[in-house]
């Protein structure tokens, strides 16, 4: 995710989901109340910069909040499916990616879904439309029968990056396991 991705996604805010509380304990340690945000499959959020664990703890901290689309329900484990977006347009290639507008192209990297805490979600800046979130599904279902197959060395190396600046967003589940 580039500056100009979270620039971008940051002005296309909408509304914020989520409450922020603190609590402090007895002993003086303060953590974030966790709200749990009200998410629907094709929305578009961004990230939370500090990473909270299940019990609420910040566990880390990353620079930028990144977009991504919500892609599956809640689950009772607090656990959500994402897709990251950005605003790499010239790397869209089916069923690896799709291109949706909101606004403006935003590229949705379909090779990219990952499991989140949906207490790490942040802002809610808008929604795909139906025909989009239909797009997306067919993408899905052939990328995973297919499983991508490029052999373009720039789209490869594009693919390692946006591999590597998304995979804090599994940390927390994969601490709760």
């Amino acid at each position: 995710m580039r500056e100009r991705d979270i620039a971008s996604a940051q002005n296309l805010f909408l509304e914020k989901n989520v409450d922020e509380e603190w609590i402090t304990f007895l002993d003086g340690g303060e953590h974030k109340k966790i709200v749990s945000p009200n998410c629907k499959k094709g929305e578009l959020w961004t990230t939370n910069t500090e990473i909270m664990n299940v019990g609420g703890f910040m566990i880390g901290f990353v620079p930028v909040a990144i977009p991504v689309m919500v892609w599956s329900e809640v689950g009772l484990d607090q656990i959500v499916k994402v897709i990251p977006i950005s605003l790499d347009t010239e790397f869209s290639m089916w069923p690896e990616s799709i291109l949706v507008s909101i606004k403006n192209f935003l590229l949705v990297e379909i090779f990219n879904e990952r499991p989140m805490l949906i207490y790490n979600l942040g802002q809610c800046f808008g929604h795909i439309s139906s025909g989009d979130l239909s797009r997306a599904e067919l993408a899905r279902d052939e990328f995973i029968s297919n499983n991508g197959n490029s052999l373009d060395e720039n789209y490869l190396q594009w693919k390692k990056v946006e591999f590597k600046l998304a995979e804090y967003l599994t940390l927390p589940v994969n601490l709760s396991l």
